[in-house]
């Protein structure tokens, strides 16, 4: 019987009937991360991690834009009210959105775009790694994978090709 229960909710899910038997869908949190972002394309790889550079002012732009029409977006203290046993009306997308790391792109990039639109987003920050003046451990991992002369490494017995698809050999591994 629990099997024949389970099939027919799945089968109504799936057509969306599930809209219409009197319970709403619960509210939804959305969390949009950002580490780096840059003014323009065409920027070549850097000695550093690269894997953060994928946005451009623009593309944050009219993501945010996106997000503002389509969300409601929650500054800190928002979502902290919500920690505190806040409850949030069913049926409705909440997004908050993030900057990791402290990049001073981030501040100087995508917080005019924040403020045009009204969205207060959180920038998370290092200070021991800015007191300290350190780099953070995978733009020091980076630097020194494209920096050694070495074809291969090997890490816990696995190698990786370092002349050819890196990339593809990380993915390989995990």
């Amino acid at each position: 019987m629990a099997g024949r229960r389970l099939q027919l909710a799945r089968s109504l899910m799936a057509v969306g009937a599930h809209r219409f038997l009197g319970r709403r869908a619960p509210a939804s949190l959305l969390v949009v991360n950002y580490h780096r972002i840059h003014a323009r394309a065409g920027l070549g790889p850097t000695r550093f991690d690269d894997g953060g550079l994928r946005y451009r002012r623009r593309d944050v732009s009219q993501q945010m834009q996106w997000l503002k029409a389509a969300t409601v977006v929650l500054d800190e203290d928002q979502l902290l009210r919500l920690d505190q046993g806040g409850e949030l009306p069913r049926d409705t997308v909440y997004s908050a959105v993030t900057f990791d790391d402290g990049y001073v792109d981030c501040f100087d990039l995508a917080r005019p775009v924040l403020d045009d639109l009204g969205i207060r987003g959180m920038f998370f920050i290092p200070f021991d790694m800015l007191e300290q003046r350190r780099l953070g451990w995978w733009d020091v991992s980076a630097y020194l994978l494209k920096s050694t002369t070495r074809r291969s490494i090997q890490v816990d017995e696995q190698d990786y090709d370092l002349e050819g698809d890196f990339a593809g050999s990380l993915r390989r591994a995990f």
